[in-house]
């Protein structure tokens, strides 16, 4: 029997608004109520689309919604006049949705005039350069906006569109967390992206990860490092950056930082040479409080210096060392210890 993915919704609304599914407003009033809608794989008709649009449209409690992984396909369209006169949404999902440009200029439409939203997601829709055009007028105009995931898209095929990106970005300061990881935007996008995200004193959390960015864009991200101020979380993990010939400055830089607390750098292909180091971060920075540098084979000559700062370090909480070839008799004792994840 096929799928009907509209009667599927119309059973969720009832879930949630009472075996009459009219959304029995006035009996169910919570101050905050979370809107789930995960399937995975299947696609929500337009009729459907529009069931949604008028239940959020009429019912002004909801404030997170998630439609993530749903192939709304034209149908998404139906979302935009939703979002243009909704006054109370402030967390929106909609990541994995299959967004083309048509869709996307709607949804944008009606972000851009809502003036709510705090947080939006919108991982893996594998935007066009067009789509991407109608994505930076809902940056632009959403001055509320804070936290922002645009990972998993093909920004980087174009790195002019990643600078006019990366200045419009800027105008909106009051983002404080972003997530720009597997856009593959290169080094020269990179570096634009990161001198920029440096002058944004917003700005705490930063997910820069698997990006290629390079010798320049790693210089970039150490000068964002040495400057910041407020940033206390840094991913720039799976981007090579074991072979940049900037990756000891990079690592020093993080030695000497007073506000990163969760560091990502795994992945990254640092080796043998670069484990010194790593030692000397877990021995002396006592702000990081999570550090990330699995799947990087420092190898075992300085294993049980690991093992030594590991065990003796107050304030990191959590470490991974996975699949970084320290050896059996380390790898044994790091299993021990509570704040260490290390392979068996």
């Amino acid at each position: 029997m096929p799928f009907d993915a509209s009667s599927r919704a119309r059973d969720e609304w009832k879930k949630i608004y009472g075996p009459s599914g009219d959304m029995v407003r006035k009996a169910c009033k919570p101050a905050s109520l979370v809107v789930l809608l995960a399937y995975e794989d299947k696609q929500l008709t337009a009729e459907s689309c529009k069931d949604f649009g008028n239940i959020m449209a009429e019912n002004p409690n909801v404030e997170e919604v998630n439609l993530s992984k749903n192939n709304f396909g034209a149908a998404g369209t139906a979302l935009g006049d939703m979002l243009a006169t909704n006054k109370r949404i402030s967390k929106l999902h909609v990541n994995e949705c299959g967004f083309d440009d048509k869709v996307l200029a709607a949804f944008a439409a009606g972000i851009a005039k809502n003036t709510t939203l705090q947080e939006l997601n919108m991982a893996g829709n594998k935007f066009t350069a067009a789509g991407f055009t109608a994505f930076l007028k809902v940056t632009a105009a959403n001055t509320r906006l804070t936290t922002l995931n645009i990972s998993n898209n093909n920004f980087g095929k174009d790195s002019d569109e990643c600078i006019v990106f990366a200045n419009a970005y800027l105008a909106s300061s009051n983002l404080t967390t972003i997530n720009f990881s597997g856009n593959a935007f290169g080094e020269k996008a990179s570096t634009v992206l990161a001198k920029n995200l440096s002058k944004n004193k917003s700005l705490t959390s930063i997910n820069f990860s698997n990006n290629a960015i390079g010798d320049e864009g790693c210089a970039a991200f150490i000068d964002l490092v040495k400057n910041s101020q407020k940033i206390t979380s840094l991913a720039l993990n799976k981007n090579g950056l074991g072979a940049s010939d900037n990756a000891t400055d990079l690592i020093e830089a993080l030695i000497a930082s007073t506000t990163l607390k969760i560091v990502d750098v795994a992945d990254n292909d640092f080796e043998a040479e670069t484990a010194k180091l790593f030692i000397k971060y877990i021995n002396t920075n006592a702000i990081v409080e999570s550090l990330d540098i699995s799947g990087n084979e420092f190898g075992e000559d300085l294993a049980s210096e690991f093992v030594t700062a590991l065990t003796k370090t107050k304030t990191l909480k959590d470490i991974d060392v996975t699949e970084c070839e320290l050896g059996e008799d380390a790898e044994e004792e790091l299993e021990d210890l509570d704040n260490c994840d290390v392979a068996t």
